[in-house]
């Protein structure tokens, strides 16, 4: 059976020590001030510290190719409905100064073309591109650093430590284990119809979907099947039930965890208001 991909795994580093609380703060105050940012410099930074942290983590390399294949779909999909193109009036850049922004590369659409309006590459949409080029790949660094480095049952017993209803941890680890199975399941179902033969050599949507076919029928019926194995595992457990469960052990904190927990939330909302108020730092 193929190894199953997207899951957590166990390896000594730096992120996979952390408490997962920690983890979720790290990463989402990376991803979110990237998310939040248009300067390329802030970006930059930011990236930079995400990739670390990505590496550190010791990411399989499939994963990697899995993100670089993305990452090529999605500018594709920006070359062929431009949407950075839109970008050209100067009301929409706040520090950039307008005789930059404004400085014409190829106009596409004159003012007053109906629908439309104007298009065209200026330094600003150009700037405005970049900037979405660089930092989109981040959020799947992000996600994958997660997934990666935190592990699913630390989770559950976070929750129960805080005293979570039990509803609330059988949804979580339910949508947990889902996405384990579903991922091997669909990983499997594509490995064994592409031995059998099925390929995909066409562009064509009503070609495509019978190419398919093979691929999204037993993916069908396995989605029922999934669907129950996930339920018993989790209402074996005793999820649902009247019972309080306790946590089988305690997960502790160090000082690097509190550290991340009580002062980067802090500092992201400093750096939120100093984005979204003058002078806009960070912001274009």
């Amino acid at each position: 059976m193929p190894k199953v991909r997207f899951e957590y795994e166990y390896r000594e580093t730096f992120l996979h020590r952390r408490h997962p609380l920690s983890n979720l703060v790290l990463i989402t105050y990376v991803s979110a001030l990237t998310a939040l940012y248009w300067n390329i410099g802030f970006i930059l930074i930011y990236s930079a510290i995400g990739i670390f942290l990505f590496f550190n983590s010791k990411v399989p390399k499939i994963w990697i190719t899995a993100l670089l294949t993305t990452w090529v779909g999605w500018t594709m999909g920006q070359m062929i409905m431009p949407s950075f193109l839109f970008m050209v009036d100067p009301e929409f850049f706040k520090v950039l100064p307008p005789e930059f922004t404004q400085q014409l590369i190829v106009e596409v659409t004159p003012a007053g073309t109906p629908i439309m309006g104007r298009l065209a590459l200026t330094y600003g949409s150009l700037y405005y591109f970049v900037a979405q080029w660089i930092r989109w790949p981040l959020f799947l660094v992000s996600g994958i650093t997660m997934v990666y480095t935190t592990n699913p049952a630390d989770i559950i017993v976070f929750m129960r430590q805080m005293k979570m209803p039990s509803a609330v941890v059988l949804i979580m680890q339910a949508g947990l284990r889902f996405f384990t199975v579903s991922v091997m399941t669909l990983s499997n179902v594509w490995t064994s119809q592409s031995l059998r033969g099925m390929r995909i050599t066409t562009r064509n949507p009503f070609k495509l979907l019978n190419a398919v076919t093979p691929f999204l029928i037993p993916i069908g019926r396995q989605f029922v099947w999934t669907v129950d194995q996930v339920v018993i595992s989790t209402s074996s457990r005793g999820f649902g039930s009247v019972v309080e469960f306790e946590p089988y052990r305690e997960l502790k904190r160090n000082w690097v965890d509190n550290l991340i927990i009580f002062v980067l939330p802090v500092l992201m909302a400093i750096q939120i208001y100093l984005c979204v108020t003058p002078p806009y730092i960070g912001n274009i």
